[in-house]
């Protein structure tokens, strides 16, 4: 998937409508200017910049040659060896010719591009939905956060852009679980696996920290939330007959936002009291 720039087809319309005003009277060195805006245009085609077509490269050669006439008598003399003043009817002709036909495969192939307008969903944009949904998120904590969570929430935003409502809902639980992930490892220790991806086997390890005598505790209001994500929407997106409707992904895309921020906010809690702790140890021995 990549952005096109709508204004090269203007752009584009443009220069070949600079030839097709070309008169007989025309100074040759004007007609090769507006010659080569049509070939910068071109080009564009030709590498793929605008949309994909695949009907024009006969027209596009012809429309290079009758250009290249153009150039010819630009830089041709007549028989007194004197420069030529004017363009003529047949080059002028010919080139004319050259753009009509093209301009008619063009527009053959406008009708069956594969071009579509994505629709605004709800207040996001959909320019951060498609490539730049990690702005959700302060740039501080995205290593916290990490690649593996953020390339999941991206994945969630182009899904909830395209419509793909409950493929959003699984990549948002992916995203999460990577968070999650990170926070088990911190409170658990070396003793943590995440081979058992069993958020019941999570939430039920926090709970026995969380009554233990452990200095790294979780806080009870996190295990609330991780049930509630549990219970409420990972556990169904998994299952095939479960289908988000388009507000139910906006819903989940947004829950799993807040969920994501939450994790990585007690993450570096977490890392900030242990600094703290292992400070005052450090005093305490001197």
């Amino acid at each position: 998937m990549r952005r096109i720039n709508l204004y090269d087809l203007v752009e584009l319309g443009k220069a070949l409508q600079s030839i097709a005003e070309l008169r007989d009277e025309t100074e040759p060195v004007r007609a090769s200017i507006n010659g080569d805006l049509v070939r910068e245009s071109l080009e564009k085609i030709e590498n793929g910049d605008l949309v994909e077509f695949g009907l024009l490269d006969e027209n596009i050669k012809k429309v290079k040659i009758s250009l290249d006439e153009i150039d010819a008598r630009w830089r041709g003399k007549d028989k007194n060896g004197e420069r030529f003043t004017e363009l003529g009817w047949s080059i002028k002709y010919h080139a004319q010719e050259a753009i009509k036909s093209f301009e008619h495969v063009l527009a053959a192939e406008c009708r069956m591009a594969s071009t579509y307008f994505v629709s605004k969903v709800g207040i996001y944009s959909t320019n951060d939905l498609v490539s730049n949904a990690s702005a959700r998120f302060p740039k501080d904590m995205h290593t916290t956060i990490g690649e593996e969570a953020l390339g999941q929430f991206q994945e969630a935003a182009q899904c909830l852009c395209f419509q793909l409502n409950t493929a959003c809902g699984f990549h948002m639980m992916r995203a999460v679980e990577y968070v999650l992930l990170k926070y088990m490892k911190l409170i658990c220790g070396r003793r943590f696996s995440s081979l058992n991806t069993n958020w019941g086997s999570y939430i039920a390890e926090l709970k026995k920290i969380y009554r233990g005598n452990s200095r790294k505790k979780p806080q009870i209001g996190t295990i609330d939330l991780i049930r509630q994500i549990k219970n409420n929407h990972r556990n169904p997106v998994i299952h095939a007959e479960f289908i988000l409707t388009a507000q139910e992904a906006q819903d989940i895309f947004q829950l799993g936002s807040v969920v994501i921020s939450h994790l990585a906010d007690a993450i570096n809690n977490l890392k900030r009291e242990n600094k703290t702790t292992t400070k005052r140890a450090e005093s305490a021995t001197e």
